[in-house]
């Protein structure tokens, strides 16, 4: 490893006890941390050691750290500590974060050309995230998927890069976070996709809640008949939308799980509404953006209002 111009690793495995500067890795020239605005501090500076300079690449507009102590997060202490934590922030502030405010100009680059998603995909999160600045890169722009969809045509077509699906809710959506009709629909066109030529590595189904991502997933295993490797086995992805940052596949399925609107104040709503959480489940595919929602449960919500109108009528779910 001291021989070698280039080395990587987590940033757990630089911040372990048992790695010293110099007794046992040597300091590097520079260290380039990826994903650096989802760091804690700590976290960040236990790979910053070790290097003579460094470079953050993140995006405050995603996912910020995940810290499940609300006390640590923002900083809130009690006694004498108190102001010191106030000026300082709390280990939800990422380095990243940090940093870019109190930064000069020439220190920050913005990266506004994408090299992942279709330019239909990358629309919607340009024009509310990014300021209309975020454009996608011509070698991107107009790729789509190289499939012939089986059923759901209007759905799977390679040439609607992206797609509103309106799922009306049936008896089995009605428990906050789990919408049974969505579950139905999303592991029905995740096993169309495969079905119609696509990798299924290259398949991914995002859920804001784990009882929905549970559920996606019992219904593509119970639909897999005995003896056969299921479509999971055979390499897609369902998971929550804070899981798949970072992440990306050449088609994604997002069931938004909510089938009424939400009472005023609900957790829910700004769960579901949250810009950096939305953003990222937005920005993981590159050809094909499915979307399942119900749209009278939506409109409510800024957000997730505007996304439902930028992606027009849609098509109705029927099973």
């Amino acid at each position: 490893m001291r021989a070698a111009p280039v080395v990587a690793a987590t940033v757990a495995t630089w911040s372990a006890e048992a790695h010293e500067v110099e007794a046992t890795m040597p300091l590097f020239d520079v260290v380039i941390i990826d994903e650096a605005s989802q760091l804690t501090v700590p976290a960040a500076l236990g790979a910053l050691r070790w290097g003579r300079r460094f470079i953050l690449v993140g995006d405050t507009r995603q996912l910020p750290p995940l810290v499940q102590s609300e006390d640590a997060r923002t900083g809130t202490l009690s006694g004498a500590a108190h102001s010191e934590a106030a000026r300082i922030g709390g280990l939800g502030t990422s380095l990243f974060e940090s940093l870019r405010d109190r930064a000069t100009e020439d220190a920050i680059i913005a990266l506004k050309r994408q090299y992942r998603m279709h330019a239909d995909i990358c629309a919607f999160p340009s024009q509310q995230f990014y300021g209309g600045r975020l454009i996608a890169d011509g070698s991107v722009a107009s790729a789509t998927l190289a499939i012939t969809p089986t059923r759901y045509a209007a759905i799977l077509d390679p040439a609607r890069p992206l797609v509103w699906v309106d799922v009306a809710p049936n008896e089995g959506s009605l428990v906050a976070k789990l919408n049974e009709a969505e579950a139905q629909a999303a592991a029905a066109l995740a096993l169309a996709l495969a079905d119609s030529g696509l990798d299924p590595n290259e398949i991914g189904v995002i859920a804001p809640f784990r009882a929905q991502v549970a559920r996606i997933r019992h219904l593509i295993e119970t639909q897999t008949p005995e003896g056969v490797p299921s479509l999971i086995q055979r390499g897609a992805t369902i998971d929550t939308v804070d899981r798949f940052q970072g992440g990306e596949r050449a088609a994604i399925i997002l069931s938004l799980v909510i089938a009424a609107p939400p009472q005023d104040g609900s957790p829910l709503s700004s769960f579901l509404d949250d810009p950096r959480r939305l953003n990222v489940a937005l920005t993981r595919a590159r050809h094909k953006l499915i979307i399942l929602g119900h749209r009278p449960a939506l409109v409510g919500m800024p957000l997730l209002g505007a996304l439902a109108e930028h992606c027009g009528a849609g098509v109705r779910w029927a099973g």
